[in-house]
């Protein structure tokens, strides 16, 4: 609860973010991707793999204290860079 109350104003502002993926690449909530990301890089992680072997190994502790039911990390370079919210490519993405 604590760290709800905390992260809640940034997760709003999270929120208001465009989520340029389509319906298939929306698995994961971007608000809480782009959390989970700045805390891996706060955390020391430097690279997209970093980000995503953080929240594979914090997943669990995540989705207990966020409420969510996130079950598996990526295994795919298009899971991937739909999870990572990133907006390079991929089958996860209109094009513009």
């Amino acid at each position: 609860e604590v760290a709800v109350a905390i992260f809640s104003p940034l997760l709003d502002v999270l929120a208001e973010i465009p989520d340029p993926r389509r319906a298939e690449g929306k698995l994961y909530q971007l608000p809480y991707v782009l959390l989970f990301a700045i805390l891996a890089i706060v955390s020391g992680c430097n690279s997209y793999r970093g980000i995503i072997t953080f929240i594979d190994v914090h997943r669990h502790r995540l989705n207990a204290i966020f409420a969510l039911k996130w079950r598996r990390r990526c295994s795919t370079p298009d899971e991937a860079w739909s999870f990572a919210g990133s907006g390079f490519g991929g089958a996860a993405y209109e094009n513009p």
